[in-house]
């Protein structure tokens, strides 16, 4: 089984995305990442500008647009699915709280060519946010549940970061399949 965990930074919940990052780790414990960003176009969101951009100040800009930045996420995203095809393991793709924005993200990846990428994006989803729900864990924060659990984040981030986020989303998606003792 390989867990694929993806965040995107959007310009506002329903913006276009600005940072990318992923992160899949395989059965065998081999990790690998994409981070990838562009500028943003237009006005920034005043939350974002806030809270988002002081994560990113070490992430260099990688692309001119977002749509060069969705082009090559999508080709990141599907080799690692043919990856996992013909190692004949599982891919199980995974986000905090998905929907709106890594939802959209992948639905702007399927409309730039939706005879082709209509079946290849992931189904499910799968949102962690509902797996800690289901943990009688709160679900807005897989901070706190990693804490808890003393399950420490390897990547010098924070939160809003989306290499960080990308990866206290895998870490929880492993403990929570691998049995963690329920919150009281």
């Amino acid at each position: 089984m390989r867990i694929l965990s993806v965040d995107a930074e959007t310009n506002g919940l329903y913006g276009a995305p600005f940072a990318i990052g992923m992160v899949v780790r395989d059965t065998h414990g081999a990790d690998w990442q994409f981070i990838a960003r562009c500028p943003i176009d237009g006005d920034i969101d005043p939350w974002v500008e806030q809270h988002v951009l002081p994560a990113l100040s070490g992430v260099a800009v990688t692309h001119p647009t977002d749509d060069a930045l969705l082009a090559d996420f999508w080709q990141a995203y599907r080799s690692e699915v043919d990856d996992a095809t013909a190692a004949g393991e599982t891919l199980i793709c995974v986000a905090h709280c998905a929907s709106p924005v890594e939802s959209g993200l992948f639905r702007r990846c399927v409309e730039v060519d939706p005879a082709a990428r209509q079946f290849q994006a992931p189904f499910p989803l799968h949102d962690v946010a509902s797996m800690l729900l289901m943990a009688r864990e709160d679900p807005l924060s897989v901070r706190d549940f990693l804490a808890r659990h003393a399950i420490t984040v390897p990547f010098d981030g924070a939160a809003h970061h989306p290499l960080f986020d990308a990866w206290t989303a895998l870490l929880a998606t492993e403990a929570l399949l691998a049995g963690r003792p329920l919150s009281p």
